[in-house]
């Protein structure tokens, strides 16, 4: 099942680099790049692969098996009470070669694709009792690039918490990052659980974190030199809840980076120009990549989203850390309304990202996909999709990024469902 290129992304096919059309949006001060043509190297888009129908699949993750095949992963939403983790093999031309339903250990999958092939699935499971979910538990497994389960585990844990990413180094080691609640809707955030897993899937150390004197949310992890392991997140006030107002409502963005012990070497947090702002403003993450320079965080800046997801003015951020924790540079972006980077990629010379745009209506809302040289300059960046698109994850190596969106349907009868775009990187 396929859909036609996105408007943006039609014309970034029909259009030469010499007819490029460039629109920048002045925000307090910050250049907003909306390409409606190739601009500054812009992709070629490939293909696009779609699943489900309406609420069938939502949400995301990808990841590459080896140089070609990419792996995909989405919540199946009906026939399972609470949702399952579906997972995929795509060729390198989009083509499905087996899809598995991961029945009994929940949803909200996360990926990752090892080099020689095959998978590591993490996925966070709503327990029920007398009809209503009393605790999350996380699930581990390890597939082969057949789609056979190799090894299972359940991370065990008293407490109630949430899988939000992982990575695997050299040795086939894995580090997981898990949001440990106060409540399975995560209203009161609690703390971060980070576990260091042997090649089997064997804790060999687990560490809880709490990177201010409020409570925190997980974001991503990601391993740099030597070895070394940065975790970023959002960080709260103390006496933040649900219900908090004011000041207490100002988040940051947090990023600590562990040796591989389990040390925490130093940990920053940022929150920009949200600093004194009024009630509901401040910046969360969303991921995180690194290598041995240091580590990039992608995120939002503004007011909170639960003000109003399509008009609240939410910009998109971007963070680079070296690896003394030194901040490198800063770079916010995004039009009148809502924008958030949720995923980023490093390859080569470039950070790839993906996230969410509102633009200036409801009407207009998409996934927000571009690149960034390494010193933080916008290269481009381009909005795909038609009504509400949202931008779940990215990909990339020298040749190619590869994106998941989810389609939010308006209405029954607007489409919607997990989709993967394709693009030849230049």
């Amino acid at each position: 099942m396929t859909e036609p290129p996105g408007p943006t992304a039609g014309r970034l096919k029909r259009r030469s680099r010499a007819a490029v059309a460039v629109l920048l949006l002045i925000v307090s001060g910050v250049s907003f790049v909306r390409a409606t043509g190739e601009v500054g190297g812009a992709p070629e888009h490939l293909w696009q692969h779609a699943f489900g129908g309406p609420a069938q699949a939502v949400g995301g993750d990808v990841a590459m098996a080896g140089d070609e095949a990419v792996y995909v992963a989405h919540t199946v939403t009906t026939q399972h009470k609470g949702g399952a983790a579906a997972v995929a093999l795509l060729s390198p031309s989009g083509d499905v070669v087996w899809r598995r339903v991961a029945v009994g250990v929940g949803a909200s999958p996360h990926i990752y694709g090892y080099p020689d092939g095959g998978l590591l699935l993490v996925t966070t499971e709503a327990r029920h009792v007398s009809g209503k979910a009393d605790r999350l538990v996380v699930h581990i497994q390890r597939w082969t690039s057949a789609g056979a389960v190799v090894w299972a585990r359940e991370v065990a844990s008293a407490e109630s918490e949430r899988a939000k990413d992982l990575v695997v180094d050299a040795s086939g080691e894995g580090y997981l990052v898990t949001t440990v609640a106060q409540s399975t809707d995560l209203a009161r955030p609690g703390h971060v659980d980070v576990r260091r897993m042997s090649p089997d899937g064997v804790v060999v150390w687990q560490r809880h974190f709490r990177p201010g004197s409020g409570g925190a949310t997980a974001a991503g992890v990601a391993r740099g030199a030597s070895r070394d392991l940065y975790v970023t997140g959002t960080v709260y006030p103390s006496g933040f809840d649900g219900g908090a107002s004011g000041a207490a409502r100002v988040r940051k963005i947090f990023v600590a980076r562990f040796d591989l012990q389990g040390t925490v070497r130093w940990t920053r947090r940022w929150v920009g120009a949200a600093v004194g702002w009024p009630e509901g403003r401040g910046a969360s993450a969303a991921d995180a990549a690194a290598d041995g320079s240091g580590v990039v965080i992608g995120g939002s800046v503004g007011i909170d989203r639960d003000a109003d997801p399509w008009t609240a003015p939410v910009d998109a951020v971007l963070l680079a850390y070296d690896r003394a924790g030194n901040l490198k540079w800063q770079r916010t972006f995004g039009g009148t309304h809502y924008d958030r980077v949720n995923d980023v990629a490093l390859h080569g010379s470039r950070i790839g990202f993906v996230g969410d745009s509102s633009g200036n209506t409801r009407l207009t809302a998409g996934a927000l996909v571009g690149e960034a040289s390494r010193d933080g300059q916008l290269r481009w960046v381009t909005i795909i999709g038609r009504g509400s698109v949202r931008g779940d994850a990215v990909a990339a190596n020298s040749k190619r990024m590869l994106i998941a969106v989810t389609r939010v349907a308006f209405d029954d009868s607007d489409p919607r469902g997990s989709v993967i775009h394709a693009y030849r990187l230049r």
